[in-house]
């Protein structure tokens, strides 16, 4: 049985549709729209979110901390973009892009990078994720 078949058959969380993890991993949203903040941290358990809507002084350390990061390309300054792909290409953390501020899109893009942070995949393999 492929790994695929074993994963599809596993219990999954009501709300987001994503296997459950061990621990929490943190996914960190930077952009988007601040007024959708209180949407884009409602996550199902196992999912601890941090959003970022600009460059500031911790966002490094908060980049450097996350286990995934969701980049909302339209809603974001270049130099935050920038920063964060850095930090993520050096760490090798999933990264996760997204061109909508949409709560269905940056939710959408946080299982993409929780699925991703979970399964140990990017790690420099694949420096970022797009939903098709």
């Amino acid at each position: 049985m492929s790994a695929n078949r074993a994963r599809s058959s596993e219990p999954r969380d009501d709300a987001s549709g994503v296997l459950p993890s061990s621990r929490t991993l943190r996914v960190l949203v930077v952009g988007g729209l601040t007024r959708l903040d209180a949407h884009y941290r409602a996550a199902p358990a196992g999912i601890e979110i941090d959003t970022v809507n600009a460059d500031c002084g911790s966002l490094e350390t908060r980049a450097g901390a996350a286990d995934a990061i969701v980049l909302v390309v339209g809603n974001v300054s270049h130099a935050a973009a920038a920063k964060v792909r850095s930090i993520a290409r050096r760490r090798g953390t999933p990264l996760a892009s997204t061109t909508g501020a949409s709560v269905s899109r940056v939710r959408a893009s946080i299982a993409l990078a929780f699925v991703a942070a979970r399964d140990g995949e990017g790690l420099g393999l694949e420096p970022s994720l797009r939903l098709a």
